[in-house]
């Protein structure tokens, strides 16, 4: 490869890798997060299924409105200036004050899908259209 610019910089990352454990964080931090998601599901009652490996965990909220769901979740966290919706990509640079902030977001969030579930219109908050399941072509 005539640019050795990308292997020095992988080879130094794996050296940076390997001296602080990143996948050890990474992964303590994943199941801190998936701990709280599953705390915030019981305490407003919302039955949920999580899934994936802690570095890399999403959440499904067992609900007919759970595409309404997730696509109310990402316009709050964005309102919030956080870029999130139901899945985590766990990362070093997630301290404990940005997970305090996370959680601290989504709380209220959870609590009003409560209100949703009992009775609620969801889709009277959403501005925009509902996600869709999977990717398809539009045009």
């Amino acid at each position: 490869w005539t640019d050795r610019i990308g292997p020095v910089a992988a080879l130094k990352t794996l050296e940076i890798m390997e001296k602080t454990k990143s996948w050890e964080k990474i992964t303590e931090i994943g199941k801190k997060i998936v701990k709280k998601w599953k705390f915030l599901g019981e305490k407003y009652d919302l039955p949920m299924e999580i899934y994936g490996i802690p570095a890399l965990s999403n959440f499904t909220l067992i609900s007919k409105n759970n595409l309404a769901y997730k696509t109310f979740i990402t316009q709050k966290m964005i309102e919030s200036n956080i870029l999130s919706n139901n899945i985590i990509y766990s990362s070093v640079a997630h301290s404990n004050k940005i997970l305090n902030y996370y959680f601290k977001t989504l709380e209220p969030i959870f609590q009003k899908i409560t209100d949703f579930e009992n009775g609620e219109d969801v889709k009277k908050y959403i501005k925009g259209p509902v996600i869709v399941k999977n990717f398809r072509n539009i045009v």
